[in-house]
């Protein structure tokens, strides 16, 4: 199997870009760079070193959202320099993966 690389962008649920949410604007330019595979996910709950934790007891006003994409590491660098001025108060992390299987064949070959 290839080897691939994995980027998480951490987000809030209720985090905007123009009237959009940001997670939905962060798939959206994944897709039109063409990226093998990304999904949102929806946390319930969440800290940031010494911040509170939020969403764990259902009082929380948002809940965070993981935005995962798959793909080569030339193609998630590609893609993160055009993502940083919507991501300045985001988290990411790019890391290392093993495809086992993919619906994508861009993840296989």
């Amino acid at each position: 199997m290839k080897s691939s690389k994995l980027l998480i962008v951490f987000v809030d649920e209720q985090d905007q870009w123009g009237d959009e949410p940001l997670y939905q604007v962060i798939l959206d330019r994944l897709s039109e760079h063409e990226v093998a595979g990304s999904v949102a996910l929806p946390g319930i709950g969440a800290f940031a070193g010494a911040n509170v934790v939020e969403g764990i007891d259902g009082y929380a006003r948002s809940r965070p959202v993981a935005v995962l994409a798959v793909d080569s590491e030339e193609k998630l660098r590609e893609v993160t320099p055009s993502g940083r001025p919507i991501l300045a108060c985001s988290s990411m992390i790019l890391a290392d993966v093993e495809v086992l299987a993919a619906a994508s064949p861009a993840l296989v070959t």
